[in-house]
């Protein structure tokens, strides 16, 4: 059976393999980000076009499926998610080329579906329904915040994924991601200025 990371790293692989040939058709000169630059400003490459630079973060397709994604608020660190990174344009993987979507009226438009107005608002729900290793807490359903999260990856409902343990250290590690699993088909209806990279 495939492990978490080889797996995360071969669908990444066949992502970048689709996103490079696209920008070579085109002409576009990349920059490739630095290690920093991919971890904390969410980025993973510079597209130099004729109209213009753009930083843009790829998105691999997810769970096998081309219907739904996920969008991160919060990292697995606890820094902002890359909804709210340095990119211009968030490209999801599709079956052909890509979805693109300006990163800013992306997170405006996740904030809305989540419910909440501004990411702190967020943080500070994962304050109270989290504990510090990132467990979640059993709590009523009538407290203010509850009903946006969800332990089950419910569509437009917040979750955090529990520790996992890591196989090759022989240790469970810390997750504090905050994510909403989303449909592409509401993206492509609400955000009108996304679009195609083929």
């Amino acid at each position: 059976m495939t492990d978490r990371i080889t797996y995360s790293n071969n669908i990444s692989t066949r992502s970048i393999n689709k996103f490079l040939p696209i920008c070579k058709r085109k002409n576009y000169t990349i920059t490739k980000a630095t290690t920093n630059q991919d971890r904390i400003e969410h980025w993973d490459y510079q597209i130099n076009a004729p109209k213009g630079s753009k930083l843009v973060d790829l998105k691999a397709q997810k769970d096998n499926c081309w219907d739904t994604t996920y969008l991160e608020f919060i990292g697995v660190t606890g820094h902002d998610g890359w909804l709210f990174g340095k990119s211009d344009y968030i490209l999801f993987e599709q079956q052909i080329g890509f979805i693109a979507v300006p990163t800013n009226h992306l997170s405006q438009w996740a904030l809305e579906k989540a419910g909440v107005k501004d990411l702190s608002e967020i943080r500070n729900y994962y304050k109270i329904f989290f504990t510090k290793e990132g467990k979640m807490i059993n709590v009523p359903r009538y407290a203010s915040g509850a009903n946006l999260f969800s332990k089950d990856k419910e569509l437009y409902k917040l979750y955090s994924r529990q520790p996992w343990f890591n196989p090759k250290i022989k240790k469970s590690l810390e997750r504090h991601d905050v994510m909403m699993k989303v449909q592409i088909k509401d993206m492509k209806k609400d955000i009108k200025n996304h679009f195609i990279f083929v």
